[in-house]
């Protein structure tokens, strides 16, 4: 065994090598019984690890080895299961992983994994899976009922399949990340994801063209959405969104024409709003938006001027962030919302020559406030640059 690194702390094992064949740790100084987290990185030898020889073991993340194979023996002592860019990874032993106790697996870049472990997997909480273009399905028996995270991201194959997940029989399903689905024009199918889902994350779907309205209305429980890398969606459901979202985040939809065909006005809860690379929004922001939003971020976006009427609409706005807007000239001509304390302004070099304290034209519209005693806080690069009530005092 040629090791590069081998470092051994509280408990943790960290080892790292090119020429690492095997792992036999047992009565060596007697550790091997007592490490309870283990990280094997680049070791392009490796082909199998041994859990049996680590009975206390709770944490295993192996890294870049090319050509690891599947993990033998069985544990009730690991709770966390990472394994990431093993190429030659393709299957779990045996009939399955025997870690009863498993809470967490993730498995990224193993572009050879075809199949999930059968079963033993009770204990489940969170599975994350990145990258595994092979892998068709998920475990034979359904996913575990204690799961609250999911991510799927650039598994082509198991993505492609959804009608068969069943999520709908996940009772305890919060978080559901999907990503890398080259063939879908519309998304969620009706019935696909559970009613229980607080957070969905919706990402790099080329052709995507629509969200199905069947598929979001009985997520009466959606507090946050985000939908990224979407260029050919052009606009939200007519029908509307859950009235549950508090959170609504849009990045890199090249089309987006508009958010308030959505009936977003009546999202009564809606607190964050985040626009990122929309360059066909033509007003931000736009008419219609709830006032019940407190904060309001706009970043690469290319606009000269923010709509100033619809800015004053925003009457429970508390913080606003602008971020890498190089063409905008301006703060509006009738300043900003009374309700705002916090002003963000990063990479936007003319709107900050304008906004310099004392010299710049829009300082004015800084510095004047309704309410004296009211603290406006301005950041330029994330500096904090201002206190305006403070310099009156």
């Amino acid at each position: 065994m040629d090791l590069e690194d081998l470092h051994l702390h509280n408990g943790r094992l960290l080892v790292t090598g090119p020429l690492l064949e095997r792992i036999e740790l047992l009565g060596y100084c007697g550790f091997s019984n007592t490490l309870q987290e283990v990280g094997i990185h680049r070791c392009y030898f490796l082909k199998c690890f041994p859990l049996e020889s680590f009975s206390d073991l709770k944490h295993l993340h192996i890294r870049d080895c090319p050509n690891f194979e599947t993990i033998s023996g069985k544990s009730i002592s690991l709770i966390s299961l990472k394994i990431q860019m093993c190429s030659n990874f393709a299957s779990f032993l045996g009939v399955g992983l025997k870690t009863p106790n498993l809470e967490r697996l993730k498995l990224k870049y193993c572009s050879n994994l075809k199949l999930l472990p059968e079963f033993l997997l009770y204990s489940l909480e969170e599975l994350i899976i990145w990258n595994c273009p092979q892998l068709e399905s998920f475990l034979e028996g359904g996913l575990p009922l204690k799961l609250h995270r999911l991510e799927i991201v650039g598994c082509t194959e198991l993505i492609d399949g959804r009608n068969k997940w069943n999520f709908d029989r996940l009772p305890s399903l919060l978080y559901f990340k999907i990503g890398g689905c080259e063939h879908a024009e519309c998304f969620p199918e009706e019935s696909l994801l559970p009613p229980t889902l607080t957070s969905l994350k919706i990402r790099s779907f080329p052709n995507l063209k629509s969200l199905e309205y069947k598929g979001i209305q009985h997520l009466t429980s959606l507090q946050c959405l985000s939908i990224i890398s979407c260029p050919k969606l052009q606009l939200l459901p007519e029908e509307g969104l859950p009235s549950s979202l508090t959170c609504l985040r849009v990045s890199f939809l090249d089309n987006l024409e508009s958010l308030v065909n959505s009936k977003i006005q009546q999202l009564s809860n809606l607190k964050k709003l985040s626009i990122k690379d929309c360059p066909k929004l033509k007003s931000v922001p736009e008419e219609g938006l709830p006032s019940t939003i407190t904060s309001l971020k706009i970043q690469w976006l290319d606009l000269e001027s923010l709509n100033s009427k619809e800015l004053q609409n925003l009457t429970s706005l508390k913080e606003l962030i602008i971020d890498d807007c190089p063409q905008l000239l301006s703060l509006p001509e009738e300043g900003l919302p009374s309700s705002l304390s916090y002003l963000t302004i990063k990479f936007c070099p003319l709107l900050e020559e304008r906004c310099k304290r004392e010299k710049g034209a829009d300082w004015p519209k800084i510095s004047h406030r309704e309410d004296a005693n009211k603290k406006l806080y301005v950041f330029f690069h994330m500096i904090l640059a201002y206190d305006e009530a403070a310099e009156q005092d």
